[in-house]
C-alpha cells in the first residue's frame, strides 16, 4: 500500500475581500493549493503502478464547512483543496487510486495559540482534537479497509460544525 499525505501549511496573509494585497492572495494559493496539486502530480504515476494509491489532502474546517471573518485566502484555497480532492477522486478511482481529505477544526498542537485554544473548549466535545485523533483518521483513509471511500472530506472537529452557538438566548 502506498500512502501520500499532503499537509499543507496553515498560514497566508488574513485579510477581507477589500483588504486582502493581490500578493498575499496568489501566496495563500501557492501555499495551500497549488502545493496540494504539484505534490499530487509528482506522485501520481508512482501511485497508478501501484494500483491501490491513497491521496490524502490536509484540507481544514475553514473553507469547505465554514467561514471566518478576515480570512478569505485560507478559506478560498481549503474549499479548493476539496473540490481537487473530489476531481481527483473521479479521475484516479479507474487506477485503483483513493482521494479522500480531512477537514479538522482546533487541534492542540504546541503552535496553538491560548485563544484557539480557548475556542477549542467552547466544542460540543470541549476540547480541541490531539494529532493522534487527526491521525487515526488518516490512519484509516490510508489503510485497505477504506479502499471503497473516495473523493470524502471527514471532518474532525469535535461536533463544533454541528452546533449552532447564540450569544442570546
Amino acid at each position: 500500500m502506498t500512502s501520500v499525505n499532503a499537509p499543507m501549511q496553515e498560514v497566508g496573509e488574513a485579510g477581507d475581500g477589500a483588504s486582502m494585497s493581490i500578493d498575499g492572495w496568489h501566496n495563500s494559493i501557492a501555499r495551500n493549493l497549488n502545493s496540494a496539486f504539484y505534490i499530487t502530480k509528482l506522485s501520481l504515476p508512482h501511485l497508478r503502478e501501484s494500483s491501490a494509491g491513497r491521496i490524502i489532502m490536509m484540507s481544514s474546517l475553514t473553507g469547505p464547512v465554514m467561514a471566518i471573518r478576515n480570512d478569505v485566502a485560507y478559506g478560498a484555497t481549503k474549499a479548493g483543496m476539496v473540490g481537487l480532492t473530489k476531481s481527483l477522486a473521479v479521475d484516479e478511482a479507474k487506477h485503483g487510486i483513493t482521494v479522500n481529505a480531512v477537514a479538522p477544526g482546533w487541534i492542540q498542537t504546541a503552535s496553538q495559540s491560548i485563544s484557539e485554544g480557548h475556542e477549542g473548549g467552547s466544542t460540543p466535545m470541549g476540547r480541541s482534537a490531539t494529532p493522534a485523533e487527526v491521525g487515526a483518521v488518516v490512519g484509516f483513509l490510508a489503510s485497505r479497509e477504506a479502499s471503497y471511500l473516495t473523493g470524502q472530506v471527514i471532518v474532525i472537529d469535535g461536533g463544533n460544525s454541528i452546533s449552532e452557538q447564540r450569544t442570546v438566548r
